[in-house]
């Protein structure tokens, strides 16, 4: 997978089946931040096994390698076990 970079910055992220979960938020030294919309985030976080991070992005998750299935130039999609009830 290619690194992160600033350009993708709010770029939204789907789940498996391409509802709407949140857009990439930050991306700091490579790693990118997704900020989950709030109805989405109670659904999936237990599945994304993942704790707010960042000074100031109480609501930024850090998004790890494993969780994306693609990313295109209009999206990052999840994998399918990060799927949005």
């Amino acid at each position: 997978m290619e690194e992160f970079t600033e350009d993708d910055e709010g770029m939204p992220v789907v789940d498996v089946n391409d509802n709407p979960v949140g857009v990439l938020s930050a991306v700091e030294d490579g790693e990118a931040y997704v900020e989950f919309e709030p109805g989405v985030l109670d659904a999936i976080k237990s599945n994304l096994g993942i704790g707010a991070v960042g000074e100031g992005e109480e609501d930024a998750y850090l998004l790890r390698e494993e969780m994306v299935d693609r990313i295109t130039d209009e999206k990052i999609r999840l994998r399918g076990d990060h799927v949005a009830e």
